[in-house]
């Protein structure tokens, strides 16, 4: 998804959010940023949003998994 000039109006959370509701896999951080979940959860799809949180060995091939889903 493109969004022109988005850069000069949203911060990476809010680009990040415009995302949903599509299944969106996040990593290196412990949770996602609020304005991420807040949105996900208004529009009921919680479990759209996953946040790695494991060892950055397993990363990639968590990643893997999940796009193979």
């Amino acid at each position: 998804m493109f969004l022109p000039v988005a850069a000069k109006y949203l911060d990476l959370p809010g680009l990040i959010a415009s995302l949903a509701p599509r299944p969106l896999w996040l990593a290196g951080q412990d949770a996602p940023p609020a304005m991420i979940a807040a949105t996900y959860d208004q529009a009921s799809q919680s479990s759209a949003l996953v946040t790695f949180t494991g060892e950055a060995e397993k990363q990639q091939a968590e990643a893997i998994g999940w796009l193979l889903e």
